[in-house]
């Protein structure tokens, strides 16, 4: 099932402002873009990577960062992490 945007930003919980910023900074496409209205569409499946975009940010990983290593998300990128932000506590 396709979503249009507006269905797509409900179902997540983000402003639709917010799933085109991402759009445009390439961290989250649209599953589909209509050539000729430019209606972007996104399928179900595509709201586990969302969902786990947020918990990333939640954690404390900037876009930049999500986007940089989303193909490379794997244990070492998380202990990374996880060591840099317990450097940060003890200072």
């Amino acid at each position: 099932m396709l979503y249009k945007i507006g269905e797509f930003s409900k179902l997540v919980g983000v402003p639709v402002k917010t799933l085109r910023y991402y759009d445009s900074i390439d961290l989250f496409k649209p599953s589909e873009v209509d050539m000729f209205t430019s209606y972007r569409y996104y399928k179900e499946e595509q709201k586990e990577d969302f969902d786990l975009i947020l918990a990333l940010k939640e954690v404390g990983f900037s876009l930049e960062e999500i986007r940089e290593h989303w193909n490379q998300l794997d244990e070492s990128f998380f202990l990374k992490r996880k060591q840099e932000l317990l450097q940060d506590m003890e200072r």
